[in-house]
This record gives structure tokens, C-alpha cells and sequence, in this order.
């Protein structure tokens, strides 16, 4: 027996709604700024990403006339590996830096031909052509060399070039899978493509007490980028659609069209072959270079802009569902839906179905926010929260006579 519900009872339903709607936000944004961290969620950005890409087809490209990629997989040259009392006591293959002192020379004879260089290559060892090599790099003010955190994540592998820009190349991982990237470390390191971004468009990377800037507009510093430019759209694509890629001993062969072939390009200089740079993705296996440039293509397409449509998007998902809960429709009053009614009495599998329903819910509204804003939502979390909101609301209501009480035989 269920006592009737106050009259004002929908205005403190309201209400809570609204407050729990902005304890949302706050858990939304906070997990935005996180890893993703279980398998559901990775799930749902990996199908996310397929769905928009291969069955609804919105996988619109940068013009492959903008980019020229440029493999040094084949490029090495021997140095010595010297002990610790600084005798030669080994060899070691790195990527041939004479040959880049000679790119870097032609390039550098008319710096603004092509509007940004990304050479991928991490210079963690000394070689004899590094003063040649650092002299070339001095000619060319819109290059940004790559660099990482050590094995342990707590000591930076810094480039022995000191007077180049330099980002980190560093990205966010589950199961060894890419999923975010992060455009800055300790609030002022920053990441390669936002060095890229800042050089292209010339707008600064702000940190701010509740949001991050970019160019002045509020933005996600932790956010999964489209993977638009993929392994397969360089070598395995329809001729006419590939994008333009080089070995740098072929490109060094014509050194008079060195200019020609790449005006107007951003030069993606790495390593596009073997598995020395390959990293798994959502969608695929993707080479190094690829995960930076497509992190920038992000940040020049603006989808880690936070945006009022967003904002409204979720402030709307959040108060349904939030309203939902504090409503507590009884289902045992409702007899066109008694065999649901059967199943929610039935021990365990009543609070499975209670959970599942909020992820449910909360995985249309992740969906909804990746198809229309390119945002992925973190959802487990916030389901297990409406789940234990649910529990305690159910808890009080019954209480209250407001909900029918579970009978000893149904719990």
C-alpha cells in the first residue's frame, strides 16, 4: 500500500533534478579530464568511431594536397655506443642526420615555402652531424621536433637539440590501445600538436582555474580525436585518394625540386614503415606521426571546442535522466508492463537491469555527443552513480510510503 505523494511534490522533483543535472557537469568534466580506464567505455568509443566512420560515412578528410609525408625508415647511419668511461664500445643504427641537414638546408633557403615541419624523430643520442644538423634546424622557424617521457613516465627524454621547438609525443593508453590525447603536461609542457597549432594559427594554449583556452575559445586539454588520416589512406587507398608520401633518399635524388614538391605542404617527417612506430587505435594500427598530425587536425577543426550546443546537449540529458530518478515511476502499478514488473522483483537481476538501464540511457547521450560534437563521454562511471543515486532515492521513497516496499521473498 503506497501513500499518495504530496502536491509539491514535482517542484522538489524539479529542483533536485536541477542540482543533481550540475553534480553531473561536475562529474563529467572531471572524468573528461582522465584516461579511460575499463573496457565499456573503450568499447563504446572503438564502435562509436566505426559507426560515424564506415555506416554513416562522415569521414570527411583534409585536402591530401596539404600534407607531405616523408618516411626515414630506410635513412640510418651508424654512431658508436660509448661506455662510461666514454670508449666506443658498440654500434648504433639512428636515422641518417646528414641526410636531414641536407632537407633542412634546401628547406631552409625559403623557410616560408611550406607552412609547418613535424620531424617525429627522437634525437635522445649524440652523432658526429649534430652541428650541421642544428645549424640547418636554426633556418627553419616553423619546425617542431618530438620528444617523450622515459620508460617509467617520470623523467623527459629531451631532444640534444635545446634550441628548437619541441613537443611531447606522449598519448593516453588503455590496454595499449591509443584512446586520448593530452595537449599539455604540468600546465605548461606542451605537446606536439598543440606546437603546431600555435605555429599555424598563432594563438596561444591558456590554463585557466576551471577551463583551458586555445586562441581565447574554452576547450577539452584531454579529448579522442577523429582519426582521419589513417595507415590505409596513405598506402592502401585508391591511387587518386592516397596522400602524398616520400622516402627521404628518394626526395634528397632531386635536389632542385626539393622546393617545388613540397610548397605549401606540412611536412610530416617519421617513420612509416615496420612496426618500430606503429601503435594500436580504435581504428587500427596507426604510425606515430599519423596520431600527432590527426590530434592537430582536431585542434584546427575545432572538436575539442567546448560549444553552447554541447553544453545544452548534456545540461538536457543530464536533467531527464536526473528527473527520471527522482520521478520513480512505479512499475508495479502499471499493468500493461507486468512481466517487466516479474523481472525487476527478481533478486539480483532487478539491480542489473536498474544499472543497464542508466548505461543505456547515458550511452545515447556519449553517442549523441561523438556523432554531433565529436566529444566521447565517459559513461561507466556515471552509471554506477545513477545507480547508487537510484538506490538511495528508492531507499527514502519507501520510507516515505511513496513506493510500494519490497517483500522478503522478492529481495
Amino acid at each position: 500500500m503506497t501513500i499518495k505523494r504530496p502536491k509539491r511534490f514535482i517542484y522538489g522533483v524539479f529542483g533536485a533534478a536541477l542540482l543533481n543535472t550540475l553534480l553531473c557537469f561536475l562529474i563529467a568534466f572531471f572524468y573528461l579530464k582522465k584516461p579511460i580506464k575499463n573496457d565499456a567505455d573503450m568499447t563504446l568509443l572503438q564502435r562509436g568511431s566505426w559507426f560515424t566512420t564506415f555506416i554513416l560515412g562522415i569521414d570527411k578528410k583534409p585536402p591530401k594536397e596539404q600534407f607531405l609525408f616523408i618516411d626515414i625508415s630506410r635513412d640510418k647511419q651508424l654512431v658508436d655506443i660509448l661506455d662510461e668511461n666514454g670508449f666506443p664500445s658498440g654500434n648504433m643504427a639512428i636515422t641518417d642526420r646528414e641526410k636531414l641537414a641536407e632537407l633542412f638546408n634546401v628547406l631552409g633557403s625559403k623557410p616560408k615555402n611550406q607552412p609547418l615541419i613535424l620531424c617525429d624523430v627522437l634525437f635522445d643520442s649524440k652523432s658526429p652531424s649534430d652541428s650541421a644538423l642544428e645549424l640547418s634546424m636554426a633556418k627553419l622557424p616553423n619546425l617542431v621536433l618530438s620528444y617523450t617521457f622515459s620508460e617509467d613516465d617520470k623523467s623527459l627524454v629531451v631532444p640534444v637539440f635545446k634550441n628548437v621547438k619541441r613537443g611531447i609525443a606522449n598519448y593516453e593508453t588503455h590496454n595499449n590501445t591509443f584512446m586520448k590525447f593530452r595537449l599539455a603536461y604540468k600546465d605548461t609542457l606542451p605537446t606536439v600538436p598543440l606546437q603546431m597549432y600555435e605555429i599555424t594559427h598563432q594563438k596561444k594554449f591558456e590554463h585557466g582555474t576551471l577551463f583551458n583556452y586555445l586562441g581565447g575559445k574554452r576547450i577539452l586539454s584531454h579529448f579522442a580525436p577523429p582519426l582521419k588520416i589513417r595507415n590505409y589512406d596513405l598506402f592502401e587507398a585508391p591511387e587518386k585518394q592516397r596522400y602524398s608520401w616520400i622516402r627521404l633518399g628518394e626526395l634528397l635524388m632531386f635536389p632542385e625540386d626539393i622546393l617545388k614538391i613540397c610548397k605549401g605542404r606540412i611536412l610530416v617527417i617519421g617513420n612509416f614503415a615496420g612496426n618500430a612506430d606503429k601503435h594500436e587505435t580504435v581504428m587500427g594500427d596507426l604510425y606515430g606521426p599519423l596520431i600527432l598530425v590527426n590530434t592537430y587536425i582536431a585542434l584546427k577543426n575545432g572538436d575539442n571546442i567546448i560549444t553552447v550546443g554541447w553544453l545544452a546537449m548534456l545540461f538536457f540529458s543530464f536533467f531527464f535522466i536526473s528527473f527520471f530518478t527522482f520521478w520513480q515511476v512505479d512499475v508495479k502499478q502499471m499493468r500493461v508492463i507486468n512481466w517487466l514488473n516479474y523481472w525487476l522483483s527478481r533478486g539480483l537481476f532487478k539491480h542489473i537491469i536498474r544499472l543497464m538501464t542508466y548505461v543505456f540511457g547515458l550511452t545515447l547521450v556519449s553517442v549523441a555527443s561523438y556523432l554531433f560534437f565529436n566529444i566521447h563521454l565517459n559513461i561507466m562511471i556515471m552509471g554506477g552513480f545513477f545507480y547508487l543515486l537510484d538506490s538511495a532515492v528508492k531507499f527514502a521513497y519507501r520510507r516515505k510510503g511513496w513506493l510500494e516496499k519490497v517483500k522478503k521473498e522478492e529481495a
